[in-house]
């Protein structure tokens, strides 16, 4: 997911799901091949999928619901 925004120094962010570290690392390496993205401002924070521990993951069932809710009180 790409979106713009505000907040923090920053004026867009991307989520992004990888199968292990060495994916990511060839994702940004890909990135900084492109003039137009700033990557200077990049903070990175790697959820571990694989912990035992978990509190409220974001699935996309729960997003729908969300959108579903906010739709049906409209």
């Amino acid at each position: 997911m790409f979106e713009r925004g505000l907040g923090l120094g920053y004026d867009g962010v991307a989520i992004t799901l990888y199968k292990d570290y060495t994916d990511y690392s060839k994702y940004v390496a890909t990135l900084r091949e492109y003039p137009f993205v700033e990557l200077s401002g990049v903070d990175t924070f790697l959820i571990n999928m694989d912990d035992s521990v978990r509190y409220l993951p974001l699935t996309l069932k729960k997003y729908a619901n969300l959108l579903l809710q906010k739709e049906e009180s409209s």
